[in-house]
């Protein structure tokens, strides 16, 4: 069966409280309106996936 895929991928700093998400490309800052982003898919069967990067801090040799 065919199928046809549409999909946005957004990677930036979310504000709930504004429901917007900023991203930083180039040295520029670009924010988008999440509901309006999310309005494009509703009524679709769809997937959503958030993830989150951190810096992990290296075990310090003084305290072993």
């Amino acid at each position: 069966m065919a199928e046809v895929k549409h999909s946005i991928s957004l990677k930036g700093v979310i504000d709930v409280e504004e429901m917007t998400i900023t991203e930083i490309v180039k040295d520029e800052e670009k924010t988008y309106n999440l509901l309006e982003v999310l309005g494009r898919f509703d009524g679709q069967n769809a997937t959503l996936s958030i993830v989150e990067k951190a810096s992990l801090d290296p075990i310090d040799e003084e305290e072993e």
